[in-house]
């Protein structure tokens, strides 16, 4: 459960609002709507390939000349796997250059790691559907982002920060 805040569709920062058009922009491109189940199918469209390796914790991206591979830990749940995934998408096309024109961004691993980050969040929960259901699921000040969560197929903490950035909900 989180706190719903008055502050409404104002995005914290124009960084912010730049993720939201990249993320709005390749969801067209690929004609992904509503929320996404699977984010393999998406992969798939992007011709990369997923991994599951049950001895690693972390997520690997490999990026070549012929597709893209992303190594996820195998033992994690669904909505663990799509962040991961939407993270692999988020770096895909903010700093590998895969499917792009060649510009590389300068940042810092951290800034780049909160961006990709961001990237996710709004890939896998598109404002405009995230506020629909914020709505429908918030009874007077108070969301069930457990709910929101289910509906979008990511662990809750994900549904939950999809509402901070957006400025919808804050932590109590």
């Amino acid at each position: 459960m989180a706190k719903v805040t008055k502050r409404g569709d104002e995005l914290q920062s124009k960084k912010l609002e730049l993720l939201e058009d990249i993320t709005s922009t390749v969801r067209e491109i690929y004609k992904i709507k509503g929320p996404i189940k699977d984010v393999r199918t998406v992969i798939d469209v992007l011709g990369g390939k997923v991994i599951e390796n049950s001895q690693t914790d972390n997520m690997d991206i490999l990026v070549c000349q012929n597709g893209v591979q992303i190594v996820i830990p195998g033992y994690t749940a669904r909505e663990q796997k799509n962040m991961h995934l939407a993270k692999g998408i988020g770096y895909i096309y903010l700093y590998s250059n895969y499917m792009a024109n060649n510009k590389k961004y300068d940042v810092n691993e951290a800034m780049k790691m909160h961006n990709i980050y961001i990237f996710a969040l709004s890939f896998m929960m598109p404002r405009h559907e995230y506020l629909q259901v914020l709505l429908a699921e918030t009874k007077g000040n108070v969301a069930d982002t457990k709910k929101i969560a289910e509906y979008f197929h990511v662990p809750e903490m994900s549904a939950i920060m999809r509402g901070v950035y957006l400025g919808y909900l804050e932590l109590f």
